[in-house]
């Protein structure tokens, strides 16, 4: 990153003193465009799961409740780190995270003290944004993990011109998460069927539906060999085209190569190994 502003100050440029610039050392983020962005995190807040290092963050929601009282340097520090976050997760950068341990001030309680560091340092394995909701703020950064660079129709919110919902009587079918963005990764943004890219979201991330060709209905399973990642034109047509049986027999026959294709290259959920 190039930091040769931190020895700018008001009086002069002070080398010497570069690391205590106030306009600099005590942001939370930071970013340069294009390149990487690198995160101040605290080592308390990390969590491990499923034998992954990773800390859920809402930056955004810790500056709404400094700012409502009326803490504005820390409103502004925390909006610039969602800044950088959604940076991130729009573009796929490199996230290099800063582990801090000391004392964190609480957005429970905004008249406490104020966060202080005693031990940081830098990461030597790179992070990545695995989970970012852009209309809440919700953040999960994950230590050694890919971007998550695709997205599907399970994963948009409500209030992405979906109208409103209400609870309904009835079955509703649980769809695997695991299962779904193993076969994103491994469609890598194409339609499975026909190879056409998927859109770009405004978050970034490239938009295919996932559909299970024996479908939950009719007792067809939620794997990996079942699932397959289309465009929205081929998912409908999976769907209600009159050539919806002959078409079924072959987008099996695509989840197979596909699956065949990627075997090594993509985290297939061990469950599923023999099945391939």
């Amino acid at each position: 990153m190039t930091v040769s502003d931190w020895t700018n100050f008001r009086s002069g440029p002070k080398p010497e003193r570069a690391a205590s610039n106030p306009k600099y050392c005590y942001e939370w983020a930071f970013v340069e465009p294009g390149k990487v962005v690198v995160l101040n995190l605290w080592f308390d807040a990390m969590t491990e799961q499923n034998g992954n290092l990773l800390q859920t963050i809402n930056p955004r929601r810790f500056g709404l409740a400094m700012g409502r009282a009326g803490k504005k340097t820390w409103e502004r520090r925390a909006s610039r780190m969602d800044l950088c976050i959604q940076q991130a997760a729009r573009t796929n950068i490199p996230i290099r995270v800063i582990v801090c341990q000391g004392d964190m001030r609480s957005a429970e309680d905004p008249d406490s003290e104020p966060s202080h560091v005693y031990r940081r340092a830098l990461d030597l394995e790179p992070w990545a944004i695995t989970s970012y909701d852009q209309s809440t703020g919700d953040c999960v950064v994950t230590r050694g993990a890919e971007p998550d660079r695709f997205t599907d129709q399970f994963d948009v919110q409500p209030n992405e011109g979906f109208p409103e919902q209400r609870d309904a009587n009835g079955k509703v079918y649980v769809r695997s998460l695991e299962v779904r963005k193993a076969v994103l990764r491994r469609a890598s943004g194409k339609c499975e069927f026909c190879d056409v890219p998927g859109f770009v979201k405004y978050d970034g991330r490239i938009f295919l539906e996932t559909h299970h060709v024996v479908p939950l209905s009719e007792k067809g399973m939620d794997l990996v060999t079942n699932v397959i990642a289309l465009c929205p034109n081929h998912h409908r047509e999976a769907h209600y085209s009159n050539r919806r049986v002959p078409l079924r027999v072959q987008l099996l026959g695509k989840v197979v190569e596909a699956n065949i294709r990627v075997m090594g290259d993509v985290a297939v959920p061990a469950s599923e190994q023999d099945l391939i």
